[in-house]
């Protein structure tokens, strides 16, 4: 077994979604210079949903359990997981448009 796949295992639900949230967060900084909005929304909401599908399967096939096992549980799983981590970029995407906001504001 691979070293990123001994990682993944010592992972419970809730460090996985300090994971996705953490990960989520950096992703939201990597794009807040993008300037198509509607690409920014996308990498806002697509990116934690892709990293909370691959965190449960991965996980899920290191530890190699039956498919169908895991199948039951991967939406409760992934729309947790990746619903603290639209949550975490969401907070870092909002704080960076306030900011940008405040420093476009002349003085008085």
């Amino acid at each position: 077994m691979h070293m990123f796949d001994q990682f993944l295992l010592s992972f419970s639900p809730i460090s996985g979604i300090v994971v996705i949230g953490v990960l989520s967060a950096i992703a939201a900084l990597a794009t807040s210079w993008i300037k198509p909005e509607l690409i920014r929304w996308i990498a806002l909401y697509g990116v934690p949903i892709l990293l909370a599908y691959f965190l449960y399967w991965h996980t899920a096939r290191a530890e190699g359990g039956t498919s169908g096992e895991y199948a039951a549980w991967q939406f409760v799983f992934i729309i947790i997981w990746g619903g603290a981590g639209i949550l975490a970029s969401s907070i870092v995407s909002d704080f960076i448009q306030r900011r940008r906001t405040v420093r476009a504001e002349p003085s008085a």
